[in-house]
């Protein structure tokens, strides 16, 4: 966040759930009680003491014997390259040995079970109550988590083809990212800057809250 997020839009706190976006009402509620603390309270030399220990107690000679992780990385994405490279650095203080296979063909190996992690972005192209539960759910359409299943979580994105009040889907986001969080599946960082650039005399150009971009409140626009 702080090398390579913040200077381009500020942000140096990462993101806690992949349900709303910061600046909603319920990010903060959402956040408070996800049990996200756990992954980014305190600083990065206090976390990587608490990951330590953890990895230590399954394998106690993680640091002189890393454990090796073969990674998936996108060729031809120097932010994601430069992610990779922070990241191989600080695990490597935690018992890990991140391999990276770089790659063009990238998202087609997607759920390739050869590698143990990989990076993956997820852009909202809708406002529906279910969010994220394609990512994570059994079967769902862009879960590449190598057949994660987790039935809690599933039962909870159940429930959510039908409306519900704002209060109770709260609830609900909370719930999921409980059971999320508990498997450490996933975490979420940051959400990608947005940049956009107009004719200086095109007017009534607002920034897009989901994908695709360029084509958002036309019939605003005028010279």
């Amino acid at each position: 966040m702080e090398k390579l997020i913040a200077p381009i839009n500020g942000v140096t706190t990462p993101l806690c759930t992949t349900w709303v976006s910061p600046g909603s009402a319920a990010y903060d509620k959402i956040c408070a009680a996800n049990g996200s603390a756990f992954y980014t309270r305190g600083t990065q030399e206090t976390r990587n003491k608490t990951a330590l220990s953890l990895v230590q107690k399954f394998y106690p000679n993680a640091l002189k014997s890393p454990i090796k992780v073969n990674v998936l990385v996108p060729a031809n994405n120097p932010r994601r390259a430069s992610e990779f490279a922070l990241a191989k650095a600080n695990l490597a203080k935690v018992g890990f040995d991140l391999v990276g296979d770089v790659r063009s063909d990238w998202g087609a190996n997607l759920g390739n079970a050869k590698y143990d992690a990989y990076f993956f972005a997820w852009s909202s192209s809708s406002v529906t109550q279910r969010q994220s539960c394609g990512l994570f759910e059994t079967g769902g359409a862009n879960n590449y988590v190598m057949g994660y299943k987790n039935t809690t979580f599933d039962s909870i994105c159940n429930s959510m083809f039908v409306p519900l009040k704002d209060s109770i889907l709260q609830q609900k986001y909370i719930a999921a990212d409980r059971a999320l969080f508990a498997d450490a599946v996933t975490l979420p960082v940051f959400a990608h800057p947005g940049i956009y650039a107009v004719n200086k005399n095109l007017k009534g150009v607002k920034p897009a809250p989901l994908s695709p971009n360029l084509t958002w409140n036309y019939w605003e626009w005028s010279y």
